[in-house]
């Protein structure tokens, strides 16, 4: 009897479990935000090749409703996009050079992506953050913690006095359970 009770209950708790599962809510979420470079016209270049910069801006995650309404039943972030997109430039013929970067971090964490080649920079080009390195991994532990972070670029671009205007992306897919 007392096996039959225990078999019962294992079955139930099993149950109990795969329903927990089954109540997952996936949604689909982009958080954005525009990082604004201005390389200042300094006179003098930074280096033999160009102008030094460093600019950088913040992204919160609550930002977005939806993660805001789950933040405390969040279980996952998978990364499946993240793009830095020009939206503008103030002239043209511009380039971010080789060893250029781009960083997002917050008080644990830091992911970086650093040009391996000069970017041309003109409205609608996207340099895609990839993930040969791991950081998207580092990324969901970042957006995990539903803090505001940083965006940082910092680098050097072959012309002075120009204002770059990226929009940051990151698209993800949020895995919450309600319960």
């Amino acid at each position: 009897m007392k096996l039959k009770i225990k078999g019962v209950f294992i079955l139930l708790s099993v149950a109990a479990l795969m329903s927990c599962e089954l109540l997952n809510v996936d949604f689909d979420t982009d958080l954005s935000s525009d990082l604004n470079i201005n390389v200042e016209d300094s006179g003098t270049k930074s280096s033999l090749s160009g102008y030094s910069y460093t600019s950088s801006t913040t992204l919160d995650p609550l930002s977005d409703e939806e993660v805001k309404k789950y933040k405390d039943k969040i279980e996952n972030y998978d990364v499946n996009s993240l793009t830095a997109t020009v939206l503008s430039v103030s002239k043209p013929d511009v380039k971010l050079l080789t060893g250029t970067f781009f960083e997002i971090y917050d008080s644990k964490d830091n992911a970086r992506w650093t040009l391996s080649s000069d970017f041309d920079v003109e409205p609608g080009a996207v340099y895609t953050l990839d993930d040969p390195d791991g950081q998207w991994g580092i990324m969901r532990k970042i957006l995990k913690r539903n803090s505001v972070f940083s965006i940082v670029s910092e680098g050097e671009s072959n012309t002075n006095n120009v204002t770059i205007v990226f929009e940051v992306s990151i698209g993800a897919t949020v895995t919450a359970n309600p319960l």
